[in-house]
């Protein structure tokens, strides 16, 4: 959940900004409350304790999507899983430097490291043709030296740019890895519905999201008036 403290100023600032209130005459942010952590905050609590509960087990690579392609998670889940590699993306207006000189992600693939196409193997089954390139560039906001990959699916006009910690992996390598993702992806589609916390979820907010399993009765029109429960 959000933290309703910052909600609020969020709120109050946006406001304030709108009728010309200068910054400096506007309420201080106010520091979030750690009852309420970041997804980033609580990905890698859930790190942590997996690599607590299931220490026999090592972690080749860490695969998130574009929300936590942020300096912090990246360093911090590298670290937690044992210098493992770790794959996001990056949004297309991030900066990068060549040669001295600072351009957007999409700009450098666009104009100086354009795609060629290759053929990678899809959650090791099917093959598919991709367009590729990559470069291992510093990105601006890691303030580091980054695998940097353009990938672009066959049929696709736009780029997506997956950004990689361990400079050592192939190209292909990275890519047939981050494809892995829409597994736990599929995962969450089913579980959200089986649980209840799709739209149609009956309970929602906090309360809902603590219920695993919700029952319903059903009054069958019999002498006895017999009791059917229907579980997800």
């Amino acid at each position: 959940m959000p933290d309703p403290a910052l909600k609020q100023w969020d709120k109050e600032d946006k406001g304030l900004k709108k009728s010309g209130i200068a910054k400096k005459d506007r309420p201080i942010k106010p520091e979030r409350d750690s009852a309420y952590p970041t997804k980033t905050e609580i990905a890698l609590g859930l790190l942590k304790e997996f690599k607590v509960a299931h220490s026999l087990i090592k972690i080749k690579g860490v695969l998130a999507d574009a929300l936590y392609g942020e300096k912090a998670f990246m360093d911090e889940a590298a670290k937690e899983s044992g210098g493992s590699q770790v794959i996001s993306q990056l949004r297309k207006n991030q900066n990068i430097e060549y040669r001295g000189r600072i351009r957007s992600v999409e700009s450098y693939f666009n104009s100086i490291n354009k795609g060629i196409d290759q053929i990678i193997r899809v959650r090791g089954g099917k093959e598919i043709k991709v367009t590729v390139s990559s470069a291992r560039l510093k990105v601006s906001s890691h303030s580091k030296k980054l695998f940097v990959i353009a990938l672009k699916y066959d049929g696709e006009n736009d780029y997506r740019y997956l950004v990689a910690t361990d400079l050592t992996w192939r190209t292909q390598d990275i890519i047939q890895a981050y494809t892995l993702r829409w597994l736990i992806e599929v995962f969450f589609e089913d579980w959200k519905l089986y649980e209840g916390w799709g739209r149609e979820a009956k309970q929602l907010d906090e309360e809902g999201s603590s219920r695993g399993l919700i029952l319903t009765l059903k009054i069958m029109e019999t002498e006895l008036s017999e009791v059917v429960i229907f579980s997800p």
